[in-house]
């Protein structure tokens, strides 16, 4: 009640002053002040309380900030945006789904509403944005729009499709998709998987170092064969290094005695190049796991087996 009485007859500096603290209060019951001053002509007012909104919107307001984003300027979407996400985040998944969807559907810009949609976090809202970004109807603008709200999404299932932009070269997009990977992939095997798609797409080293991170917590055979191939790459070879090191050290597969004898040389190597202090580390530890490893035994038939016609398969 102070903040709203204070708002009336307040200079520039003050109604700022007001909005930042309403914003970072969660002041709720300030919030018709707050829609007022958005649309101010005074630009850092309105510019402050679109930022302020977001911590003083509640549901029963979707309505009324969903009409400022579809008519805001371009360099207010994206606090409108946020606005709006705002508005339905208390609610159930599924009812901020329909909540944004609801206005999506009577907007005039539509593509505005696809990074809130995507923000529900709803299996119903990939399935919307990836139809909006692979529908030949669809505008280039509203194509981009929805490509941009799946990069946003923390909802594994836009994996597939965030896959398939980087096919056609959207780095972001694959940026994304390794951020879900990463977040979301628990079982090892299919996580490596999903790297290896990623590690055929890839163009740039700075994302082919972020494979290897990944790679280097996903601790299986065919995860250790694929770093030790990134060693011949100059541009990742100490990550792939010390990829080879993390995945032996924590790998329950058999790799190979000779495979991972070379490889953990090979990593040695690299990595005493590099020559920091944690790399002194690093090559000692790769010293002692050489040290301990051991063929893996031949197995042979017993004189019982070999007479009943068993033969050795691996």
């Amino acid at each position: 009640e102070k903040v709203n009485a204070a708002f009336q007859g307040a200079n520039k500096q003050k109604q700022v002053a007001l909005l930042n603290l309403a914003s970072k209060r969660t002041l709720y019951g300030t919030v018709d002040n707050v829609l007022k001053c958005a649309v101010s002509q005074e630009a850092e007012i309105a510019e402050t309380a679109q930022k302020a909104l977001s911590g003083v919107v509640t549901p029963q307001y979707t309505e009324k900030v969903a009409a400022l984003l579809d008519k805001s300027n371009d360099k207010q979407i994206a606090l409108y945006q946020n606005a709006l996400a705002a508005c339905v985040q208390k609610l159930q998944p599924k009812e901020r789904y329909e909540a944004i969807g609801k206005q999506m559907k009577m907007a005039q810009n539509a593509q505005r509403f696809y990074r809130p949609l995507a923000q529900t976090g709803t299996n119903e809202a990939v399935e919307d944005l990836k139809k909006a970004w692979s529908n030949a109807a669809s505008s280039a603008a509203q194509k981009n729009e929805a490509l941009n709200a799946l990069k946003s999404t923390t909802n594994y299932a836009a994996a597939p499709t965030l896959l398939q932009a980087a096919k056609v070269g959207d780095n972001a997009a694959l940026d994304a998709y390794l951020k879900l990977v990463n977040a979301n992939e628990k079982n090892a095997d299919n996580r490596f998987m999903r790297l290896n798609d990623a590690m055929q797409v890839v163009k740039n080293a700075a994302t082919k170092k972020n494979i290897l991170k990944g790679l280097s917590s996903t601790p299986t055979l065919h995860s250790f064969n694929l770093a030790a191939e990134c060693m011949a790459d100059a541009e990742v070879a100490y990550e792939a290094a010390l990829a080879c090191k993390e995945i032996a050290g924590k790998c329950v597969d058999d790799i190979d005695y000779r495979s991972l004898q070379t490889n953990l040389q090979k990593a040695q190597t690299l990595i005493k190049a590099h020559g920091t202090a944690d790399d002194g580390y690093a090559v000692d530890e790769i010293a002692k796991m050489l040290r301990e490893a051991k063929p893996s035994p031949v197995f042979q038939l017993s004189e019982q087996e070999k007479k009943e016609g068993f033969e050795v398969l691996f």
